[in-house]
């Protein structure tokens, strides 16, 4: 007041509890921050947004770029390393405007020595004094990817259309997996020297070649069921090794390929030009690797193995199926000749035992003209008996000359022929018109003439007698009959030399006819069988190998003779 002696106090009094709780808060809650950013043990760091300039930076160890916090004072994101360019930290802004935080985004980062390094980055948009700020937080995935990588051409080492394409897949993935400079795959030979089955070397495959195991860290590598490794000074170890020397080659590691025995077939090993710090998921790397390579190099042994069988085998076959074949000759040419030979004496024989039986007219006894008889009917048969020899020696010599004939034609002539003989019985013929097939027409012609023959034979009681001649199927044709037929239980017997199913006072013949039917079929590449039920006819079934036949199809006609 201005009147003297006057006193006056003036108060304002405002409530600060609110304000003071959420100051508190704020601080705790920046305490909290400074502490989860400080004490993180993942490197984190803020920057402006505008233009990637490190606002702070926590004191985690940086193993993406190695800076240390104060390193980074006055840098930006792009001119420390963090971005390789502009354009790359461009690309994430672009991104963590859209989505106001990124998750996990791979990138490449440079470390301070230069080297570049796979990483991993979170980061989110946050506000520091009013101004638009990027917080950070960037993991090292360089061990991860490699990892990834390793197993990637695990994966791919393990595929091959072959086994040569094999084991270089395996020695090109090998070296990417391990980052090695040379890989190879050797296989150990009778006289003790290794030989490549794949070899990789500074990005190329190289020719295989063969080289001493004595002397050679192969050579220990042999020597022992684990791993083998030389980690440094691997060309002064093994100064005498040309290879090695002029290569550069400081460190090695190999294992040993070997057999179901225990015993060494082989080697797998890689080789690099600085000293080896050998990881464990490298060494389980080689081992499997090597696993695989084993497996498949015995697996190629054995199918050499087998190809040299089959080749003796192939061989010993040939040999053997020669000396049949030169045997059969002979057999036929031996059974030719004495067939030939032994007309002439059964001739006479037969001349002679006539004439006697004419000089002895009239004055042999009853049972004397019976024996004479007896002769004249078993030099018969035996005449017969040769010259169905003969006729199956003639149908495996000679030259096989296939041209295409129609064979309802030959059948109905031959039923024609036939039927001249026997000119009172009937005959009811079933023949598909224009069956054609690709054969011998003279050696076709005696089949036909067999098998035509012992239809009429067989279908001497029926009135009339049926004959049916037709296409089975795409390579086989069928002859049947409704004759007196036989039992399946003999069928084994029909087409053997002189195996007969009826006997002799039924019906005649030799027992030659149907073997001789089918030695010329198996001639043509073809087969025969026969199918038959007592009282119920017989069908044969035959062709001249596999597509021989004329793929027309004609209707079948039936035709009625007397």
């Amino acid at each position: 007041s201005d009147e003297e002696g006057d006193r006056l106090v003036i108060s304002t009094l405002t409530d600060v509890t609110v304000q003071r709780r959420v100051l508190d808060q704020l601080q705790r809650s920046q305490e909290r921050f400074a502490k989860a950013f400080n004490f993180s043990p993942l490197n984190m760091t803020i920057t402006r947004l505008s233009d990637g300039a490190f606002i702070e930076v926590n004191r985690a160890e940086d193993r993406v770029q190695g800076y240390q916090p104060e390193e980074l004072a006055g840098k930006t994101s792009v001119g420390a390393g963090a971005w390789l360019t502009a354009e790359d930290r461009a690309a994430f802004i672009r991104l963590l405007e859209q989505e106001g935080r990124v998750h996990a985004y791979d990138t490449v980062m440079r470390h301070k020595d230069g080297r570049l390094r796979e990483s991993r980055l979170w980061a989110e948009r946050i506000e520091v004094d009013g101004e638009d700020c990027i917080l950070a937080c960037t993991v090292d995935v360089s061990e991860e990817k490699r990892r990834e990588k390793q197993l990637i051409e695990l994966a791919r080492g393990m595929t091959g259309s072959s086994a040569e394409d094999f084991f270089v897949s395996l020695t090109v993935h090998m070296a990417h997996a391990l980052e090695a400079d040379m890989t190879c795959v050797a296989e150990l030979t009778s006289d003790g020297q290794l030989r490549t089955l794949a070899a990789w070397r500074d990005g190329q495959t190289i020719s295989n070649y063969v080289y001493p195991l004595k002397g050679t860290p192969c050579g220990e590598a042999t020597a022992q069921p684990g791993l083998c490794v030389f980690a440094q000074d691997l060309d002064r170890r093994f100064a005498h090794r040309e290879g090695i020397v002029r290569g550069g080659f400081k460190s090695y590691i190999g294992q040993r390929l070997q057999d179901e025995n225990g015993q060494p077939v082989g080697m797998i090993y890689a080789m690099w030009r600085q000293p080896l710090t050998l990881q464990r998921d490298a060494q389980s790397l080689v081992s499997i690797f090597a696993s695989r390579a084993n497996a498949e190099l015995l697996r190629l042994q054995r199918d050499r193995e087998i190809q040299a069988l089959n080749a003796t085998l192939e061989q010993r076959v040939q040999a053997r199926t020669a000396d049949l074949i030169k045997l059969n000759a002979e057999l036929d040419s031996f059974a030719y000749s004495v067939s030939h030979d032994l007309k002439s004496p059964l001739r006479s024989i037969d001349g002679f035992t006539r004439l006697l039986s004419d000089q002895m007219q009239g004055r042999m006894q009853p049972d004397e003209a019976d024996m004479m008889q007896r002769i004249l009917g078993a030099t018969s048969r035996m005449s017969a008996l040769i010259t169905d020899l003969l006729a199956l020696a003639r149908v495996s010599q000679g030259q096989l000359e296939r041209q295409t004939v129609d064979l309802s034609a030959m059948v109905d002539d031959i039923l024609d022929t036939e039927m001249q003989r026997h000119p009172d019985r009937r005959l009811e013929r079933r023949i598909t018109p224009g069956l054609r097939a690709s054969c011998d027409p003279r050696l076709t012609r005696i089949a036909l003439e067999n098998l035509v023959g012992n239809a009429l034979k067989y279908t001497r009681a029926c009135d009339p007698a049926v004959i049916e001649f037709g296409r089975a199927g795409a390579d086989e044709l069928y002859l049947r009959d409704n004759g007196i037929g036989f039992d399946m239980a003999y069928a084994d017997k029909l087409f053997k030399p002189f195996q007969r199913l009826h006997m002799p006072d039924q019906f005649e013949g030799t027992g030659i006819g149907l073997a001789t039917v089918r030695r010329i079929v198996e001639r043509h590449g073809g087969a025969v069988a026969g199918r038959g039920v007592p009282g119920g006819g017989a069908e044969f079934r035959f062709g001249f190998g596999p597509a021989t036949l004329s793929a027309e199809e004609a209707p079948s006609s039936t035709g009625a003779t007397a």
